[in-house]
């Protein structure tokens, strides 16, 4: 255990030594690792760099998919919020680039199959944690637009691509996720037994603050969006 416990913690603190140096911290929870503070972008070569170094982490590790081994640890659970995010987002800066694909399982066959593993066998990261593409590609709209506000040179500005395809809501197209659903469930009798019937329940139980939110006129396109 003792082992087990320093690897999770010296893997915890690789993270700024491998990810990308001297990013905005004030971008960090909508698009990490992309931008600096002066208005320019993180260079590419940075990202190929950090992606590298992300795959030669993962094998060492050869027992296992996990950023310590066969199993998750508190390492995958530090670094998965700022990993998900940059696999949606930095293709979208940098369009059409394999090695600037995180999810690229050409480019880096480990990294490919860490995000699997996290996405189909941890269920409480697949079912109350992992995000939704569509919400990446909102944040890293909102940073953009403060980023070219300020961008240090015309060369500096963004136009982002198109996000990435993942075809689908995520649980639906997840092919183990009724499994993952069944099992995160377990033991928690207020959720809903499949993950559609638990969105439903989420707007009966929601939904005079989100008739309040979206005004009288505009819920009924909201709640169909």
């Amino acid at each position: 255990l003792p082992a087990a416990v320093d690897a999770s913690r010296c893997n915890i603190l690789r993270f700024p030594g491998v990810m990308p140096r001297l990013s905005d911290p004030n971008f960090m929870s909508h698009a990490p690792l992309l931008f600096r503070p002066d208005g320019t972008l993180v260079p590419k070569s940075s990202h190929c760099v950090s992606l590298e170094e992300l795959e030669e982490m993962l094998e060492e590790y050869y027992l296992g998919p996990y950023l310590c081994g066969k199993d998750v640890t508190a390492a995958d659970v530090a670094w998965i919020p700022y990993l998900e995010r940059y696999a949606v987002q930095l293709p979208m800066v940098y369009p059409n680039v394999d090695v600037l694909n995180p999810r690229s399982s050409d480019a880096y066959g480990e990294v490919w199959k860490w995000f699997l593993a996290m996405e189909r066998d941890v269920p409480a990261y697949a079912c109350a944690v992992m995000g939704d593409g569509r919400l990446w590609k909102r944040c890293l709209e909102e940073v953009v637009e403060l980023h070219n506000e300020r961008a240090a040179t015309e060369e500096e500005k963004v136009t982002l691509g198109p996000e990435p395809k993942r075809k689908g809501w995520w649980m639906k197209n997840n092919p183990k996720g009724l499994e993952l659903w069944k099992e995160y469930a377990e033991g928690r009798p207020w959720l809903g037994g499949t993950p559609e019937w638990e969105v439903a329940l989420f707007l009966i139980r929601n939904r005079e603050e989100i008739m309040k939110e979206c005004g009288v006129d505009g819920a009924d396109e909201a709640l169909r969006e």
